[in-house]
């Protein structure tokens, strides 16, 4: 959608699914001073985080799995006056969307996940693991977060990463000038 005030409120989807519901989701935000200019160059940014789990195809239980986001923000705060973005409202589950094999993504409104919440949940072949933080996880406004879980006995073990979501070349490429 479009907004005309510097300040509303954006709510991604709970289901992410589907291409659409996860689409759907991601709040991007250009601006350019040049009002009279022939062609105005727009650079668009990605406002929200993006959370991406990989699950570690050892010890992996075979059979369908889904991925759910538990207890998070799905509303944002926008204030593109200062480029601000503020998770609000209440919290609830989000659905992932298929990401390739063994691999699923979300957007998420920023926010901090603290130690000892769940947040996420892994279903395969019917059976439910938890993946409780073991410290606190702040996502920022524009980067992209990579959690790589490992299935053992003993729970769930994870390493991450955390990388830029997109560059201007990487947009052009999607949305032509």
């Amino acid at each position: 959608g479009q907004y005309t005030t510097p300040d509303f409120r954006f709510n991604v989807n709970t289901d992410q699914s589907t291409h659409e519901g996860y689409t759907g989701s991601d709040l991007m935000t250009a601006s350019n001073t040049g009002r009279d200019q022939d062609v105005v160059d727009l650079v668009f940014n990605h406002d929200l985080t993006k959370s991406v789990i990989n699950l570690s195809s050892e010890n992996l239980p075979a059979g369908t799995q889904s991925i759910t986001f538990k207890n998070v923000y799905y509303s944002v705060n926008a204030d593109l006056a200062s480029n601000t973005y503020k998770a609000t409202g209440t919290r609830t589950d989000i659905k992932a969307s298929s990401n390739g094999t063994n691999s699923f993504k979300a957007i998420l409104p920023p926010q901090t996940i603290e130690e000892g919440e769940t947040f996420v949940e892994i279903i395969i072949g019917g059976v439910n693991y938890k993946w409780a933080v073991e410290r606190q996880l702040v996502h920022s406004s524009g980067v992209e977060y990579t959690y790589t879980l490992t299935l053992e006995e003993g729970g769930i073990t994870f390493t991450s990463d955390i990388n830029p979501w997109n560059t201007p070349s990487d947009i052009e490429s999607i949305i032509p000038q």
